[in-house]
C-alpha cells in the first residue's frame, strides 16, 4: 500500500501542478468487518475529497 500511496501522490501531485504532502498522516491499514463498516468508510473517503476542497460535491 505504501508503493501505491507514493505513486498516487506523485501523480496528484504533478497531475495540479503541487508539491508537498499529500497524505496528512502516514498510511495505515483498518480491517473492514462487516458491510455497514464498508459502508462507513466509502461515505468518509468520498466526504474527505469534499473536506479537503478537492472537490465541490461528491457525485456518483
Amino acid at each position: 500500500m505504501m508503493l501505491v500511496s507514493s505513486r498516487v501522490a506523485l501523480e496528484y501531485n504533478k497531475r495540479k501542478n503541487r508539491s508537498g504532502a499529500f497524505w496528512e498522516d502516514n498510511y495505515h491499514a483498518t480491517a473492514v468487518g462487516t458491510e455497514s463498516h464498508l459502508h462507513r468508510c466509502l461515505i468518509y473517503v468520498d466526504l474527505n475529497m469534499v473536506r479537503a476542497k478537492v472537490v465541490d460535491h461528491p457525485k456518483i
